[in-house]
């Protein structure tokens, strides 16, 4: 029932950020679903499902952007007794809000702040938020190309141990639209602890999208989550590999 919960409550907000967002539509906002399913049945049944929102407003000096994830999976297994064993493989739910406030043509002053849960990794909530600096090292119609600086408050509970301390923060985000209807992005974040730099997490992010017809388009994401640090007998890697459809609003 908590999982049920859990799901309803991601959906609903998904709609909330669509509705928004494409009320405001005039205003520059620029909204995306997504939506990935995979099956499978036989000698075991595995299902997996993970749904997306973005959404992107863009002006002159002020640029703000929100993500909000959730990734769900379970496996079935019926071994020579016959009696079916199933088990989660899979429930994440993540978000990110950032604002930057463009002081000049291509630097600009920003602040970024995160949230997760894992229950694979053990993560019962990890918040991260904080200022920095961005600048643009390119910048047009086809190509962006930014780098930031700055550091972040994070506090989380792993394992039912909570922690809360100041990290750094690097970034940097790549986006190449080869043409009209397809483009190819990158993105990675950096956050080392400032007084144990052995403690740190990493992530990467490479996709790509094409269009299909009309407003959808189809996906495909490579996620990779480093924790150097993990929960006991947790792996410090995570690595994801998603496909499905998106939905431009």
């Amino acid at each position: 029932m908590k999982t049920l919960a859990r799901r309803l409550a991601l959906f609903a907000a998904l709609l909330l950020v669509c509705h928004t967002a494409s009320a405001r539509e005039t205003e520059g906002f620029v909204t995306d679903l997504n939506l990935g399913l995979n099956l499978t049945r036989g000698n075991s049944e595995t299902s997996t499902l993970n749904l997306g929102a973005q959404t992107k407003r863009v002006q002159a000096s002020h640029e703000f952007s929100a993500e909000v994830k959730y990734g769900y999976g379970r496996s079935t297994q019926r071994p020579n007794d016959g009696e079916k064993r199933t088990e989660t493989t899979r429930d994440v739910v993540e978000g990110e809000t950032q604002y930057n406030y463009l002081f000049s043509e291509n630097t600009y002053a920003l602040l970024v702040f995160s949230a997760l849960k894992d229950e694979i990794a053990n993560v019962d909530y990890r918040l991260i938020g904080g200022p920095g600096i961005g600048h643009y090292l390119i910048r047009n119609e086809i190509r962006l190309l930014s780098v930031e600086i700055g550091v972040s408050y994070l506090m989380e509970n792993q394992d039912g141990v909570k922690e809360d301390y100041i990290t750094g923060r690097l970034a940097q985000d790549f986006e190449w639209n080869l043409r009209e209807n397809a483009a190819v992005w990158q993105n990675l974040e950096y956050l080392p602890e400032l007084e144990d730099f052995e403690n740190y997490l990493l992530e990467v992010e490479i996709g790509a999208r094409a269009k299909l017809n009309g407003n959808l388009s189809l996906r495909i994401v490579l996620q990779n989550r480093y924790d150097n640090t993990p929960a006991p007998g947790k792996k410090h890697n995570d690595l994801t590999f998603l496909a499905g459809i998106g939905y431009r609003l």
